[in-house]
């Protein structure tokens, strides 16, 4: 989520301390609304003015031109602060539930409506879609939804990993890796724990184990959690 060649301390901070709603909103599938804020505020507490003009005695006289060009670099932070994402997005509940059932609960009352004439627009057709494929999952089994949020939350821990300094697959770690490497996890895992509390109202803990840079490679437990 968050950059290391375009931010400063401060600003990497600040897009940190958005981790956990991040995470939340992204299960929801709600990220739009989120980057629009982060954005808004990030711009605000950094004016791309004063990146791209910091003699601010200029700002109130800008010609045209420097205004566009302040306008396209305004874009482009905004670019920048969304692909932050990039990579990371998981699926929805309802997504997963459409994925495994959409040809046996779905497609046939779309086509349905589409052969009766009651959806002739691609907009149309695709709100029927959304609406149709939510309205199933909330009447599907609650064994069939206990699965779709196992995935959710399964596909979630998986891309959240990306926010974890570490060396690629293909290398192995040194003992001074693992040990910054189990120093620097706790935060985020911190945070996504926290973010499925307030989705689930439950309660989770986490416990890891294995070699203990710290104790010369002899085995050590940990756990971390909100109970």
């Amino acid at each position: 989520m968050v950059g290391s060649q375009w931010t400063n301390r401060e600003q990497k901070a600040y897009l940190e301390l958005q981790f956990s709603e991040f995470l939340k909103q992204q299960l929801q599938g709600t990220l739009t609304g989120f980057w629009d804020t982060v954005s808004l505020e990030f711009l605000k507490r950094w004016p791309e003015i004063n990146v791209q003009y910091p003699d601010q005695s200029k700002h109130p006289n800008l010609t045209e031109g420097e205004k566009e060009l302040l306008g396209e670099a305004v874009s482009r932070r905004k670019q920048m602060l969304g692909n932050r994402a990039k990579g990371t997005r998981v699926h929805t509940e309802v997504e997963i539930f459409s994925k495994m059932s959409y040809d046996s609960a779905i497609r046939g009352q779309i086509q349905e409506k589409i052969d009766s004439g009651l959806l002739v627009t691609r907009n149309e057709k695709l709100l029927a879609v959304r609406e149709t494929t939510k309205a199933a999952y909330e009447a599907a089994p609650s064994k069939i939804k206990s699965l779709c949020k196992a995935k959710a939350a399964e596909e979630q821990n998986s891309k959240a990993s990306v926010v974890l300094p570490g060396a690629q697959a293909t290398e192995q770690p040194t003992n001074a890796q693992y040990a910054k490497a189990l120093e620097e996890c706790i935060g985020p895992i911190s945070q996504f724990l926290d973010a499925v509390r307030q989705l689930t109202g439950w309660e989770w803990t986490v416990i890891g184990g294995g070699p203990d840079p710290h104790l010369g490679g002899m085995l050590n437990v940990a756990w971390y959690g909100n109970l």
